[in-house]
């Protein structure tokens, strides 16, 4: 049994890979905090109230697209005993040498090449490309069509908005933003937001 927590969009992209993946939808159960959303539907799954204690030592995947939301999450659930669970669409072109962290989700499309290491409860979006070398820490998010050349370092909690690129070699902070077809060319040394062609530093709003 996979326990899945939020029931945004980002859920349902998770739902689509398992299905891919062939997992039974009976042996999918979706939790949300929302109260909103509580008893609502997300395809054949009906969303029950999330409480971490009841989840205790159950697998779980956390499909909440705010890395800092995602990270307090894994931290409540880890600190229960869950174990954090790994999901790799089918689609997706993942090397036998990277290594992908506990808790991470690559995408339909996506690319992990050779020697890449992602970090604990990553999110590897539709179409994005993390090639060779790279190393990604705890809770990033590469969305959609974004490209990391190789050797990139990525912080902790950074988003790569859609569609930017990152050249080789580059290191970008923890807990920045770089901005959706931003194109970074030098390292982003401080935890703010870096947009544009090529990418700049801007004031967090």
């Amino acid at each position: 049994m996979i326990h899945l927590i939020g029931s945004g969009g980002h859920a349902r992209v998770v739902l689509d890979s398992l299905a891919a993946l062939g997992l039974p939808a009976q042996s999918i159960a979706v939790f949300d905090q929302n109260p909103d959303r509580i008893g609502g539907k997300i395809g054949s799954h009906t969303i029950q109230g999330f409480d971490a204690v009841q989840l205790s030592h159950s697998s779980v995947h956390i499909c909440i697209g705010d890395n800092r939301a995602r990270a307090n999450v894994a931290a409540a659930l880890e600190e229960v005993g869950c174990t954090l669970r790994t999901i790799v669409d089918p689609r997706a072109i993942v090397s036998a040498s990277a290594t992908i962290g506990a808790g991470t989700f690559v995408a339909a499309g996506a690319i992990v090449a050779t020697g890449a290491t992602t970090g604990r409860g990553c999110i590897i979006n539709h179409g994005a490309i993390v090639d060779h070398e790279c190393v990604l820490a705890d809770f990033v998010h590469i969305a959609p069509g974004a490209t990391l050349a190789g050797s990139v370092a990525i912080g902790q909690g950074t988003l790569v908005g859609a569609g930017a690129n990152v050249l080789p070699g580059i290191s970008v902070a923890s807990n920045a933003i770089v901005g959706a077809g931003a194109v970074v060319i030098d390292d982003a040394a401080d935890p703010s937001v870096y947009v544009g062609v090529p990418a700049r530093k801007v004031e967090r709003r």
